[in-house]
Order: structure tokens, then sequence, then C-alpha cells
């Protein structure tokens, strides 16, 4: 029964290394095709011979993201030899692989803080929109001034807050404008 199992779980292994190499001669393709469109035959075939047969994998990537980011068919060949064949391993400037980290830092940073931003938006036209419902649409729009733009964490949970505390729109106006000195 053993054998059985083993036999089984080698023809899966097989299929899914040949399901592979399908894939990857099918990426080859489609990268030739690619390098053909945007830098002439010349540089197709020189790609092709760069990937192998059966194409290497990390020269796919390399390919894939080297027609997006080159303009010549010489920076493209040059982006896909950055492989060492030595070592297995790709020769990558350090200041290219910092400067690569410091972009990949900042696009962070940036969407983080867009994201809070707009997280706090979301959240400051729901309490106004609640202050509405509850209170009459004016005090939502005066709410909505008070909380400002962009609205403070803070000031939204004080907010928040006295929309469900209060018993008035006075009240709760009073207890917000209060608050935004602090």
């Amino acid at each position: 029964m053993a054998t059985e199992i083993e036999f089984e779980d080698s023809l899966v292994g097989f299929g899914m290394a040949w399901f592979d190499q399908v894939r990857d001669v099918g990426r080859a393709e489609v990268l030739r095709e690619l390098a053909r469109q945007r830098f002439g035959g010349d540089a197709a075939e020189q790609l092709a011979d760069l990937l192998g047969d059966p194409p290497d994998a990390e020269r796919l990537y390399l390919a894939q993201n080297g027609i997006l980011v080159c303009s010549t068919a010489e920076g493209l060949l040059e982006h896909v030899r950055m492989r060492s064949d030595f070592t297995g391993e790709r020769k990558i400037p350090r200041a290219l692989t910092a400067y690569a980290r410091s972009v990949e830092e900042y696009v962070e940073r940036k969407y983080r803080k867009e994201f809070e931003e707009g997280r706090r938006k979301g959240l400051s036209e729901a309490v106004c929109r609640l202050a509405g419902r509850s209170f009459g649409a004016d005090t939502g729009e005066r709410l909505a001034e008070l909380l400002g733009t962009p609205p403070d964490s803070g000031r939204i949970a004080r907010a928040q807050a006295a929309v469900v505390d209060c018993s008035s729109a006075e009240e709760l106006l009073r207890r917000v404008e209060g608050s935004a000195g602090s």
C-alpha cells in the first residue's frame, strides 16, 4: 500500500513540475512577443536565447520587469543578464538596492498617511450623518464644520460619544465645541 501512495505522490509531483514548465514556456512566448513589439525582432530572439529552453524562472521574472522599465533593447538584455550564471544570484549594485528600498518606504509612508486621512474622513462623515439623522440635517452640517478638515481622531471620538450621549442638538454642539480647544 505504501508503494502505491508513493507512486501517486510522485505522479502528482511530476504533474506539477510539468504544469510549471508549460506555464513558464507560455510566459516566455508572451515576453518574447512583447519584446518583439517594443524593441524589434533581434531583441526578441536574443531574449529567447537568454531565457533558455526550458525558460529559467528567475530570468522570466527579470524579463517581465525589464520589458516594463527598460527603454532600449540593450537595457532589457542587460537587465536579464544581471543574474550570475556562476552563483545563481543577481548582481544588483548596493546603491540600486538601497534606492529601491527607500522608494518602497516612501510609498508605504505616503499610502499609510493617505489611508489614515481617508479613514478619519470616513469616520467624520459617518458621525455627521448620524448626528444629522438624530438631530436634523443642519446639526450634521454644523458638526462637520466643527470637526474640521482633516478631522482630528480625538475630536471624532468625542463627537461619536456626544452623538450617543446627548439628548439635544444644542447639547451635542456645545459639547463638541468645548472639546475643540482640547
